[in-house]
């Protein structure tokens, strides 16, 4: 197994490259009986080539890039969870949730009762359950909270005024 290896890292490498690396360093991998100090021996010598060197490099680069999108999907999933437990989007719901949510209001209607439906620009849907909002505008940004009660609170940002509200969408 151990010659296999040994093998594939010859022909995967250029001559010149492998020009830069002594013989002895690889038998001396060769030589190691556990399976994990073999291969840290053959990636400290690929290491050392700059061909091997820019392969690794790249790899590591996609992988933090794919960590850094997880991160990023994780964080919008949890905006776009916010809320979902009073719609029929209750299956989204995730664990570690957000305790606020700040976001930009895009449309605000009044209901026959005097009450606001705000539709926001990431495409939820809040509507108001009491109290008095003063006027509530486009571009104004709401701040909706988590209540010790189980419920939501809503407010415009700069406005000292708190109702209950609750999503829609």
């Amino acid at each position: 197994m151990e010659r296999l290896l040994t093998g594939v890292l010859f022909a995967l490498v250029p001559a010149s490259a492998l020009a830069q690396i002594p013989e002895s360093d690889v038998l001396q991998c060769t030589a190691l009986a556990s399976n994990a100090d073999r291969l840290a021996c053959y990636d400290a010598i690929g290491d050392r080539i700059p061909a091997a060197s820019a392969a690794v490099a790249a790899r590591r680069v996609a992988a933090a890039e794919a960590a850094r999108k997880a991160e990023i999907d994780a964080a919008a999933r949890k905006v776009e969870t916010f809320g979902a437990e009073s719609t029929s989007k209750r299956d989204m719901i995730a664990e570690d949730r957000l305790s606020e949510l700040k976001v930009v209001i895009s449309r605000a209607e009044l209901d026959e009762l005097g009450r606001y439906y705000l539709s926001l620009e990431n495409g939820q849907v809040w509507k108001q359950l009491d109290g008095t909002l003063a006027t509530v505008r486009s571009g104004d940004t709401a701040v909706l909270e988590r209540s010790a009660t189980g419920g939501y609170r809503l407010k415009i940002e700069g406005r000292s005024t708190t109702v209950r509200a609750a999503r829609v969408r």
